[in-house]
């Protein structure tokens, strides 16, 4: 028999050794895992390091170069290439900005331009009493194809007018710029209205290579009479509002739109606006404005919107209707131009001039001189101004040869009014008295040589 420790103590040595030679090689293992693993995650530590800088906005970081062919290996060289792709990105981007930025600058020049020939100062003529005027304008763009002119082609007769090019933008605005520099260099006071839209529309017509067109309205007021000669070239119809308030689209001449042929004939009507009547005139801009559920403002809501306010003055009715337009449309984009005019004839006010001569016949020359420049300024007649002219030679000179007795200086006063429908002259002066329905009418039957001097003026 043998002892059972004898025969179990190699074994246990046995077990002993092996389980040691498990842990070193468990260990060993363990470190040679802990080995590769970061050999095989180093370059993934570098990558992900690199994203960082990208985080950043740096993309001047060096990739690691990795020249494996595995998944690592082409993460490295993905890497590299979204670095240059970000970076060429990056500069174009850049110079699409500057140019966007540039182009935005010259769109915007554009517009001070643009706005800088349309008139935007108001009142436009403050020292004229007979009528009102009022305008505004609201591009859909940077820069558009509406606008609007007012000007005196002489002391009396407005020319005004709106228009509406074809395009938008850019080549809408020039030609707008064109057309309405055209109109005013041909404007003249003695060229009728349809003979000024013939030659425009001729200029208009050479080379329109992008067959670009305009509508427009414009009419000739004489503000010493409130007649208005007017012409629509395709444009829409103004509205006309009367004293009571009642709106009405003002009877079109139904002639077409400027640019698209040559030689076009235009004709002419005429409107007769009475004291505190109004013409309003819009673009399709206004008409055409919709809301966030594409319903359009509409001529039927313009009218009634009106009505509502045309007994205020030219400017408040043009705040109001775009103020209306504005709550109308909300927070829907603006598709076109939003232009308006707004005119109300409010009479002629009365005018007069006052004038001193010594009782001298040589200052009649410069009475006449004088009663001849204001006439021309308040438009009266040539007719009017003979008669004028004649009744003050004829009283004066019989005022100075029988009124001063004394042989002195004196002085007569005359002084001339002008008022809507007549002309009133006004004669003081202090000589001696004479009533000429004191003495006997004169005998004009008897002969010439037999006849008293004077007494049939």
């Amino acid at each position: 028999m043998f002892p059972e420790q004898t025969i179990m103590s190699d074994v246990n040595e046995l077990g002993k050794n092996a389980v040691l030679i498990s842990i070193e090689g468990i260990l060993i293992l363990i470190l040679v895992i802990i080995y590769i693993s970061r050999n095989i995650t180093k370059p993934l530590r570098k990558l992900a390091d690199a994203t960082k800088d990208i985080a950043t906005g740096n993309l001047e970081f060096d990739i690691p170069d990795i020249k494996s062919n595995d998944e690592v290996g082409n993460l490295s060289r993905s890497f590299e290439y979204m670095k240059g792709s970000l970076k060429q990105y990056i500069s174009d981007l850049k110079d699409t900005t500057a140019i966007k930025e540039r182009i935005e600058s010259e769109l915007k020049i554009a517009r001070d331009i643009q706005m800088g020939i349309i008139t935007t100062k108001f009142p436009a003529f403050p020292d004229r009493t007979e009528f009102e005027i009022f305008a505004s304008i609201k591009p859909a763009r940077e820069v558009g194809g509406d606008f609007y002119d007012f000007f005196f082609i002489d002391e009396n007769n407005l020319y005004f007018l709106i228009g509406d090019v074809s395009d938008k933008g850019v080549p809408a605005s020039l030609f707008m710029a064109v057309t309405k520099t055209l109109i005013k260099a041909v404007a003249t006071q003695d060229k009728p209205l349809n003979e000024i839209l013939y030659k425009v529309n001729n200029d208009l017509s050479v080379d329109n290579e992008m067959s670009l067109f305009v509508t427009l309205f414009c009419g000739i007021l004489n503000t010493s009479t409130g007649e208005v000669t007017y012409s629509n070239c395709g444009h829409n119809s103004p509205l006309y509002i009367d004293k009571k308030g009642d709106v009405q689209e003002l009877e079109i001449t139904d002639d077409m739109a400027m640019g698209v042929f040559d030689n076009v004939q235009y004709h002419t009507k005429i409107l007769k606006l009475e004291v505190g009547e109004s013409l309003f005139l819009y673009t399709d801009g206004v008409t055409d404005a919709g809301d966030s559920e594409n319903k359009l403002y509409g001529l039927e809501r313009l009218i009634e919107k009106l009505k509502k306010c045309y007994n205020e003055p030219t400017q408040n009715i043009t705040g109001y209707i775009d103020k209306d337009i504005n709550d109308f449309s909300g927070n829907a984009v603006q598709f076109d131009d939003i232009t308006i005019v707004s005119i109300k004839y409010k009479g002629m006010t009365e005018k007069f001039i006052e004038l001193e001569i010594r009782n001298n016949v040589d200052e009649l020359e410069t009475l006449n001189n004088a009663v001849s420049d204001f006439s021309s300024k308040v438009n009266i007649s040539d007719a009017v101004v003979c008669d004028i002219q004649l009744g003050l030679e004829e009283i004066i000179t019989n005022t100075i040869k029988y009124g001063y007795p004394d042989n002195k200086e004196h002085i007569i006063k005359v002084k001339i009014t002008k008022n809507t429908d007549k002309v009133a002259v006004e004669i003081v002066d202090d000589g001696i008295e004479f009533n000429p329905l004191d003495y006997p009418e004169p005998d004009i039957n008897k002969p010439i040589e037999e006849r008293q001097i004077g007494g049939l003026g």
